[in-house]
């Protein structure tokens, strides 16, 4: 017999809007302190978002991650990723035509491909220094996002540095991240939030309709190119709707959450000079080309370090279909699973000390996937993990082996993070200084 909402785990029983306003604005706080006060899963409901079970136990993860794509639905959060990307978007769609969109998109960020970027974001990296304030502090995560917003465009776009790349990006950095969109759509018939998307929207049309006109799209091997040459199921090609709502998640997501990823990493990094030295030993044995093979193993293990502590996405979400059962617990239809990254990484028997930013936890061991979930997990895991992976190595190995980079910013002030957005990114209020450079320069 299927248990009633009632009976479901504990939580607070506070205003569901009260809940809202510290789930906005104070969410890691909030997670913690229920995660004290009811254990490894506990009730949250929210107005809008509905009724959220929260998880953070390795066993539990696996059972969510493991169960058939079949119990989940569109609904509750994914469907305010439909309304930011479109319903055709890969977040948007579920069962056969989810997993069709992720076979067309995964190969590009794989295997050949995806070795065949190290140069585009080795080259990305280069230009941004070069052209980068010297000697004053400058926000780093605003200098982290013009580099991985040049590789993704190039990769999905073909599209180089220039006036115009600069433009998109404008347009898109304007727009909030989709579940805070949805939630101001609930108010405010036009948010400004919304004219951006409009004009990024209008950009990658164009793109499309010049693409389609062009006598010799097909010699081209961006994913654009890519995707104006496939077929549904039924032999029709993509629509153009289709067509834009994909570019237009790729270009998203595959630069914020990299770029943030990346300025936690390097606001860890240079906090911790012991780190830091060990990073640059193994960069001046190694070389600098980190594109591929081997010797990089701690920087490697800084970056999952990184990920673990500064998780981007701190949960993930799955709305049931029907009614499931969850390690012997009933859960009904309509209900949010929601596993917990920022729990999973902070369990201390998983990571004895779990605040403190120790690479050597991953050097020498197999990665557990249902305790370190940067990338989320199941069918819906981030299919550009690998991608990120290596453009975070490529990405500080080659600054570091370019110039002098430190904080400008006190430890007071390292963990603001960007206020009314859903990913945790940190504020303009890290900075840094990049000077001259580096004696490692010799390694490049």
């Amino acid at each position: 017999m299927i248990r009633s909402p009632a009976t479901l785990p504990p939580g607070p029983r506070t205003p569901t809007i009260l809940q809202l306003v510290w789930w906005l604005l104070r969410l890691p706080p909030f997670l913690e302190a229920c995660a004290r006060r009811f254990g490894d899963v506990f009730t949250i409901r929210l107005p809008v978002f509905g009724t959220f079970l929260v998880y953070s136990a390795p066993d539990d993860l696996r059972a969510i991650f493991e169960a058939p794509s079949e119990n989940f639905d569109d609904g509750g959060p994914y469907s305010f990723f439909a309304r930011s990307f479109g319903p055709m978007s890969m977040l948007a769609l579920t069962g056969n035509e989810h997993r069709r969109e992720r076979g067309l998109l995964g190969p590009h960020f794989q295997g050949d491909r995806l070795r065949a970027s190290g140069e585009v974001m080795r080259a990305a990296v280069r230009r941004s220094l070069e052209t980068s304030q010297k000697g004053r502090p400058v926000p780093l995560r605003p200098l982290m996002e013009t580099i991985t917003f040049e590789v993704i465009a190039e990769v999905v776009l073909g599209l180089g540095p220039g006036s115009e790349l600069t433009a998109l990006l404008q347009a898109l950095q304007s727009g909030r991240h989709p579940m805070i969109d949805a939630f101001a759509r609930r108010f405010f018939s036009n948010p400004p939030a919304a004219r951006g998307r409009r004009q990024a929207d209008a950009w990658i049309d164009a793109q499309i309709a010049a693409r389609r006109a062009a006598p010799r799209t097909g010699s081209r091997d961006d994913i654009l190119a890519h995707l104006l040459r496939a077929e549904r199921a039924d032999g029709e090609p993509m629509s153009d709707a289709s067509i834009r709502a994909e570019i237009l998640l790729l270009l998203v997501s595959g630069h914020t959450t990299t770029a943030a990823s990346l300025a936690w990493a390097f606001q860890l990094i240079l906090r911790h000079p012991e780190v830091r030295a060990r990073i640059e030993t193994e960069i001046a044995a190694t070389g600098a080309d980190c594109t591929g093979g081997t010797g990089f193993a701690y920087l490697d293990a800084t970056i999952k370090e990184a990920l673990r502590l500064r998780p981007i996405v701190p949960l993930v979400f799955r709305r049931l279909a029907g009614p499931v059962a969850i390690r012997g617990r009933s859960i009904p239809a309509g209900v949010t699973l929601v596993p917990c990254i920022h729990l999973a990484h902070r369990r201390p028997e998983k990571y004895p000390d779990p605040d403190r930013f120790r690479p050597e936890r991953f050097l020498g061991r197999p990665v557990d996937r249902y305790s370190w979930l940067p990338f989320g997990g199941g069918f819906r895991s981030c299919l550009g993990a690998s991608f990120a992976l290596l453009e975070m190595r490529v990405v500080i190995a080659t600054t570091l082996a370019t110039l002098r980079i430190e904080l400008a910013t006190p430890p007071s002030e390292d963990s603001a993070h960007q206020r009314g957005r859903f990913l945790r990114a940190p504020s303009d209020q890290l900075k840094v200084v990049l000077g001259k450079p580096d004696p490692l320069a010799s390694v490049r």
